[in-house]
């Protein structure tokens, strides 16, 4: 599909909304993280263990927000 020079203009401002909000949600989650004591992890980096994904039914992932995705010791 080509795109009108307005449309170009508009999808790239777009984009950078996109990556200036993506930006400033990772740093919040990074100070949480330190206000809890947490170490961060950003999970669009970071490994996931299939295995670990399945140590959580998908009912209480969703229910909770929240996921395994590696999985340590024993």
């Amino acid at each position: 599909m080509i795109l009108s020079p307005k449309e170009e203009s508009e999808k790239e401002r777009d984009r950078e909304v996109f990556l200036i909000t993506r930006a400033q949600e990772e740093k919040k989650a990074q100070d949480l993280a330190a206000k809890f004591n947490l170490p961060y992890i950003n999970l669009l980096r970071a490994p996931v263990q299939l295995d670990a994904l399945s140590k959580i039914p998908e009912k209480k992932s969703k229910e909770g927000l929240f996921l395994a995705f590696e999985l340590t010791g024993t």
